[in-house]
């Protein structure tokens, strides 16, 4: 009836992938080396551990992606069937390539698709994918939206914070459409899906959105607010992380509104 594919860009070259938040070029290889090491402890095995395997994973890497990492997520890709790795050469040829791998893959009994985004960097509660499928609805065009959410702000020498998000028109967002007229879920921004009927799931929180140096724009949300109840198996998550302590979050709960006073009487700028 469907097929279900999740898309990853990695280091392709986009026009809006020109720096991080800090100034610092992407695609060096210092940005490579520390988005693999993110990749690798968060993204690929929370995708890993999926209790519903029934996917694709297309992994999108630049023609120039230098030798040594062509290797590495090569000898991933061996260990792990569902990813299918494609080597696009540049933002031009992105969505052609995308869909014609698509179209090859889909059979005569296929009346769907399905598309997820998954930043690299980013990771998914183990029931994620089949809690999208769940809600799988035939329709011309239809999003899949999980509204809830963490946000897991790594700092240097620091514990990490984490927030919990309600967030809607993600960067997780899903897309059913007709296999006759696709254009997948990344034909345009995560956020710009609002004239498109939509489900809304808001039972259980479902992603991580990580905050870290290399960021191209996510930066931390006071809005939000710190918690540390929060199950890191869930997500293929080392279960030794140190989240903070219950005072440390209500102190921090209480500095971040400090923080928004601050930033809505232009005193100081948002953190990055």
């Amino acid at each position: 009836m469907f097929k279900h594919f999740i898309i990853t860009r990695f280091n392709l070259r986009l026009k809006e992938w020109s720096v991080t938040k800090h100034g610092d070029d992407v695609l060096s290889e210092t940005w490579l080396a520390n988005r693999f090491q993110l990749f690798e402890t968060y993204c690929l095995p929370s995708v890993q551990q999926q209790t519903n395997q029934n996917f694709v994973w297309l992994l999108c890497f630049d023609t120039k992606t230098p030798k040594a990492y062509k290797q590495k997520i090569e000898a991933i890709t061996n260990t792990y069937s569902n990813i299918q790795l494609l080597y696009i050469d540049g933002q031009e040829q992105f969505s052609e390539t995308i869909s014609n791998t698509i179209n090859q893959s889909l059979l005569e009994t296929d009346t769907h698709i399905v598309t997820t985004r998954l930043d690299n960097d980013d990771a998914i509660h183990n029931t994620f994918v089949d809690t999208i499928q769940s809600h799988f609805k035939p329709q011309e065009q239809l999003t899949i939206d999980c509204t809830e959410g963490y946000q897991l702000i790594l700092k240097q020498n620091k514990k990490p914070t984490l927030r919990k998000m309600h967030y809607v028109g993600n960067a997780f967002i899903s897309l059913i459409e007709t296999k006759a007229n696709f254009k997948t879920v990344l034909s345009r921004r995560h956020n710009l899906w609002s004239e498109v009927p939509s489900i809304q799931i808001n039972t259980k929180r479902l992603w991580i959105q990580l905050v870290h140096q290399e960021n191209i724009s996510n930066a931390e949300k006071l809005q939000y607010p710190e918690t540390n109840t929060f199950t890191p198996s869930d997500f293929a998550i080392d279960p030794k992380i140190e989240l903070k302590s219950n005072l440390q979050i209500r102190f921090g709960n209480f500095w971040s509104l400090v923080q928004r006073v601050l930033i809505k009487l232009k005193i100081v700028s948002l953190p990055s």
